[in-house]
């Protein structure tokens, strides 16, 4: 009984990860469906990817497998399709700024900024990777290198126009080159089409929110990171993804 209610309290609540290290690990979008109430899943498996990448790195995490994004409804007026977010039912779309700081500023953005300050307090520069799932029939459409035959994650670091960066190129630049030379499984990653709803940019969303909190590029970095399912975020590939 008492294990059962651990499961139940800790699915009730974004999990927390304390680590050792300057890396931050969020996965805003984890929820993976609930059949009871026939919902399905956000961005699938990507909590479960988040959680077992803190295990193995020992660094800090934000989980979130308890809030769902909320239905888009269409304004009758402008005809522009909009979240509209259900905080009684825990329908909150977690990568919105504005949601996040009117629903759930205590629960995430406190500790968001809280971790940042530690790992900067304590390693001098912060790195903060946002885990985002995208569907395999998007992820060679939306690269920016035009249609490549084969790419498994996209990197979004506020490229638009105007750029909004909020990470350094050389950063991108060596982290695709140890995707591709991990010695373990090729990930093959390439910078989001500029100005794409998977590039980071728009100011909404949450990868902007150091900017917004004027924190400095050179103390704190935040990184998009767009994973495609088959071969990836599929269960029996899971634990080799975040190896």
């Amino acid at each position: 009984m008492a294990k059962n209610k651990q499961q139940k309290d800790k699915i009730e609540k974004i999990e927390l990860i304390q680590g050792q290290n300057r890396v931050l690990i969020i996965a805003p979008h984890g929820f993976n469906g609930d059949k009871s109430l026939n919902l399905k899943a956000d961005d699938e498996n990507t909590g479960l990817l988040a959680r077992e990448i803190a295990r193995r790195l020992g660094c800090y995490a934000l989980i979130n497998e308890v809030y769902k994004k909320p239905p888009r409804r269409k304004d009758p007026k402008t005809g522009d399709e909009k979240d509209v977010p259900d905080p009684r039912n825990k329908r909150i779309n977690l990568n919105r700024i504005n949601q996040v700081e009117k629903y759930l500023n205590g629960e995430f953005l406190t500790p968001i900024k809280e971790f940042t300050d530690e790992i900067v307090n304590k390693w001098g520069k912060s790195l903060v990777f946002w885990i985002h799932g995208i569907d395999n029939g998007n992820i060679n459409k939306y690269s920016a290198d035009g249609n490549p035959k084969e790419v498994h994650v996209l990197v979004g670091i506020g490229q638009g126009s105007p750029d909004r960066f909020t990470a350094e190129i050389c950063t991108v630049n060596d982290l695709t080159e140890l995707f591709k030379n991990n010695g373990r499984k090729p990930i093959v990653a390439k910078l989001a089409k500029r100005g794409s709803r998977y590039c980071g940019h728009h100011e909404n969303i949450m990868n902007q929110i150091f900017l917004k909190l004027n924190y400095d590029l050179t103390k704190v970095q935040s990184i998009q990171l767009e994973i495609m399912y088959t071969g990836f975020r599929d269960p029996q590939n899971i634990y080799q993804t975040a190896g």
